[in-house]
This record gives structure tokens, C-alpha cells and sequence, in this order.
């Protein structure tokens, strides 16, 4: 009876143990050097489960302006310092997403790389 618990409990911990990843940049898609990064294949996504929370239609919780739009995010990114923001140390009160954690940097070379390919849709 002990061994029958033992195994049980030796198998729970090799369960719980195996599915464990303390990297979420290999959670992100990455888009090859050679494509370009559009808005809504790459940054909807992301934009959809870490911003709009706040960031909706109707801002909430202070947000100051709306993030639904390609052209919404573009402008943040213009003239709102949006990829200074992204991009603050975890612990700054103007990391966003607000009391972060910081996005990984596979994710925020995303938005800088959607600049640079000329904010596609």
C-alpha cells in the first residue's frame, strides 16, 4: 500500500515537473526576418489579450486613448511612446501593460519591426 502511494506521488511530481517553462519567449510566434510583421496576424493578437482591457473602445482605468485599431496602435506608437513603454524595466510605474510583467523581447522586436515594415494590416 506505502509503494502503491509512492508511485502516485512520484508520478504527480514528474507531471507537474515536466510541463514547466520559465521562458515565455518561445510562446511567441516569430515572424522570419524575411516577412514582413502585420497588424493582424502579429500585433492584434497581443494587442487584444494584453491592452484592451484598459485600452477598449471606452478606455478604462485611465488609459488615455483606445488601442482596437491598426491605426489606433500605430499612432500610440508615434505619438504616444508606446514601444518606450512596452519596453521599461519590470518595477516601473510606466510599464506597460500597467504592473506589467514586461513583455518578452521577442514580443516587443515585433512592434519595433511592425514600425519598420511600414505598419502593414
Amino acid at each position: 500500500m506505502m509503494y502503491l502511494r509512492y508511485l502516485i506521488v512520484l508520478s504527480f511530481a514528474v507531471a507537474l515537473t515536466s510541463c514547466t517553462n520559465d521562458s515565455t519567449n518561445d510562446l511567441i510566434a516569430e515572424v522570419p526576418a524575411d516577412e514582413a510583421v502585420v497588424y493582424s496576424r502579429d500585433i492584434a493578437p497581443i494587442v487584444s489579450n494584453s491592452c484592451t482591457n484598459c485600452h477598449g473602445a471606452v478606455p478604462t482605468l485611465g488609459a488615455p486613448m483606445p488601442l482596437v485599431t491598426a491605426d489606433q496602435v500605430r499612432n500610440a506608437i508615434l505619438n504616444q511612446d508606446l514601444l518606450g513603454r512596452i519596453a521599461l524595466p519590470n518595477g516601473d510605474d510606466l510599464l506597460m501593460p500597467q504592473g506589467g510583467p514586461r513583455f518578452p523581447d521577442a514580443t516587443i522586436e515585433l512592434f519595433v519591426r511592425w514600425q519598420q515594415d511600414g505598419f502593414q494590416n
